[in-house]
């Protein structure tokens, strides 16, 4: 909260101001969910494992690339029904042979495969969470496969484990960025330097 140096607490008014702390990632889609009135409703968003980045195409010494872990860290959504129109066709051509290789494969038999709160360091690929058993069935965890060639910049408020404690919000499209270069580590958490004056080193 933050308010004027010389305002004052005022009983029953709302003369302060509450600051939200935004955060901008760059994501891989790599899928996205139906609206219910069609069109986009959300975007599958992933994030590589911390040096995606320097596997070359070469590989290991042994001649055999390893292929990067691509880790779902959330979903942004609230679109307009215009945008969520548009969105199908800007990504419509990236559904052809998407399952062929797709990075998330293992959940489209599994939904979630029980690794959705795998961490960054782990073995597996967090994957898209199960169905919402709370949802009594309503809402449905189905989503649309697309190859993780396009790169979005979203704005978020709070991360927690290395994902997106709620929905991003879309900023752009960024066609000058590669995939591999979206990595996980965007997400950690630096110590503001002001805690230090604060409370201490």
């Amino acid at each position: 909260m933050a308010k004027p140096a010389a305002g004052t607490y005022e009983e029953d008014r709302r003369t302060q101001v509450k600051v939200k702390h935004h955060r901008s990632v760059d994501c891989v889609v790599a899928g996205y969910a139906e609206h219910r009135n069609g069109g986009v409703g959300s975007l599958r968003l992933g994030l590589y494992e911390t040096g995606a980045g320097d596997h070359g195409a070469a590989g290991s010494a042994s001649g055999t690339a390893r292929r990067p872990l691509l880790h779902h860290v959330g979903v942004a959504s609230s679109f307009s029904t215009a945008q969520r129109r548009t969105l199908v066709g800007e990504l419509e051509p990236l559904r052809e042979n998407a399952t062929a290789d797709h990075p998330w494969a293992a959940a489209f038999t599994d939904a979630g495969n029980g690794n959705e709160d795998v961490a960054s360091t782990g073995s597996s690929a967090r994957l898209p969470s199960p169905p919402n058993r709370w949802s009594g069935g309503r809402r449905s965890a189905d989503w649309v496969p697309l190859r993780p060639e396009r790169v979005v910049e979203v704005t978020c408020e709070n991360v927690g484990n290395h994902r997106f404690r709620h929905p991003a919000r879309f900023v752009r499209w960024r066609p000058d960025k590669d995939p591999l270069q979206c990595s996980i580590d965007q997400l950690d958490t630096v110590t503001p330097p002001e805690f230090d004056l604060l409370f201490g080193s």
